[in-house]
């Protein structure tokens, strides 16, 4: 018989960091309603959906080249924004990789990363297509 065992990892991560090697816990539903009320904000809206600019510069290819995964989750949900072939023909590979990165990712990294005004234009318009998608979504 095989024997399981249970190992505690939560006293290694600090509450807006992600361990090594493991991604954030799943969110209360509390959260998750939260989450959805900000992505409906009008704040969002200021940023132009498609828009490939923000992927420019220096500051872009530092973040790049240190996150590379990460940024070309993010520059395929933009891709997809512009484009209404991607966006029906590669919807859901793009937020995969951009729901798999950022469960990944540190927060801290998230909420400084180019495009990320973007990615949420890209949330929004998905969760106003695919409700289903709506915990998955609030969870990047």
């Amino acid at each position: 018989r095989t024997r399981s065992i249970a190992i505690e990892v939560t006293e290694l991560a600090l509450p807006d960091e992600v361990a090594p090697h493991s991604p954030r816990p799943p969110l209360e539903e509390s959260a998750v309603d939260d989450i959805a009320a900000q992505l409906a904000d009008e704040e969002w809206l200021r940023a132009t959906p498609g828009d490939m600019t923000v992927f420019e510069g220096e500051q872009w290819e530092a973040f790049r080249s240190e996150h590379a995964a990460f940024a070309e989750a993010l520059r395929r949900c933009t891709q997809a924004l512009g484009s209404e072939r991607i966006w029906d023909n590669e919807l859901e590979e793009a937020f995969g990789n951009l729901y798999r990165q950022s469960r990944w990712t540190s927060r801290a990294v998230l909420a400084e990363a180019p495009g990320r005004e973007q990615a949420i234009l890209f949330l929004r318009r998905l969760l106003s297509e695919r409700p289903s998608y709506r915990r998955r979504a609030a969870e990047c």
